[in-house]
């Protein structure tokens, strides 16, 4: 629905099944990706055992910036960027339900 409005995404994910939420805290950006299939059968039954994994994000730096690091908000790991154009893109570390990355 977004493309057919002519609206520019300012973040692209991989993450299916992922809710993507963009927030300002205070000078920098906190990126929350919420994982909706936690709970059924069949992502349960999946022999990664529920972790989502491999999720490669990029947010347009016109909305973030340019930030030169990332940072997993749980564990306090560092997450490297790079800058592709008009996009920071970095990969997601492995989560089950959530995450929030520090921008």
């Amino acid at each position: 629905a977004v493309g057919t409005l002519g609206i520019e995404p300012s973040v692209v994910t991989t993450a299916m099944g992922t809710e993507v939420v963009l927030n300002r805290h205070g000078a920098k950006h906190v990126l929350h990706l919420i994982n909706y299939l936690v709970g059924l059968p069949l992502w349960l039954s999946h022999p990664d055992h529920g972790e989502v994994r491999d999720v490669e994000v990029a947010i347009r730096k016109s909305v973030i910036g340019n930030p030169s690091q990332a940072t997993e908000i749980a564990t306090g790991k560092t997450i490297p960027v790079h800058q592709e154009g008009e996009w920071t893109k970095f990969k997601a570390p492995p989560y089950q339900v959530s995450t929030a990355i520090l921008l």
